[in-house]
C-alpha cells in the first residue's frame, strides 16, 4: 500500500525537470552576485 501512496505523488518527469535546472540556476545566481546586478539586503 505504501508504494502505491508513494507512486501516486511521484513526478518522474518533474524530478528530473528539478535536477537539471537546479545547478545551472545556482551558477547563473553566483555570477549574478558576483557581477553586482543582485543585491542580498539583511
Amino acid at each position: 500500500m505504501s508504494e502505491l501512496l508513494r507512486s501516486v505523488g511521484h513526478d518522474p518527469l518533474l524530478t528530473l525537470g528539478g535536477r537539471l535546472l537546479t545547478p545551472p540556476l545556482r551558477e547563473v545566481y553566483a555570477i549574478l552576485m558576483r557581477a553586482g546586478v543582485l543585491v542580498v539586503e539583511d
